[in-house]
């Protein structure tokens, strides 16, 4: 890419190859929600849902900096989006590891009142 004399050819070049890499994230996605949460059609109809907006909201944002900012920006305005969808993620692993321990403690409480009617009768 430094041997590129337009910016306009680097530019191009940096949205195919992100573009290109980011193919990954949708199913690396639904592979980490369904080893955190139960993934059933209501929450896969979610994520769905979820990522279809992404997909409009991210494209827009990156048009208007762009637009706004110039080529050169294009990288710094890339970092920031892929810092927010991580810290989205991480966010959403620990929501869903919380609830996953709620749920085994509800569980849990469930089957010892169970155990309790049990014996009473």
């Amino acid at each position: 890419m430094l041997i590129c004399i337009d910016k306009m050819h680097v530019a191009w070049a940096g949205s195919g190859l992100f573009g290109f890499f980011m193919a990954c994230i949708f199913p690396t996605t639904l592979l980490m929600a369904e080893e955190s949460v139960q993934l059933t059609g209501r929450y896969g109809s979610a994520l769905v849902f979820a990522s279809s907006v992404g997909e409009f909201i991210i494209p827009t944002g990156m048009g208007n900096i762009l637009a706004g900012l110039g080529t050169f920006y294009f990288l710094w305005s890339v970092l920031i989006f892929i810092l927010i969808i991580f810290i989205m993620l991480v966010s959403v692993h620990f929501c869903a590891h919380k609830i996953q321990q709620n749920i085994r403690i509800e569980k849990e409480v469930s089957n010892i009142n169970n155990k309790d009617n049990n014996d009473h009768v």
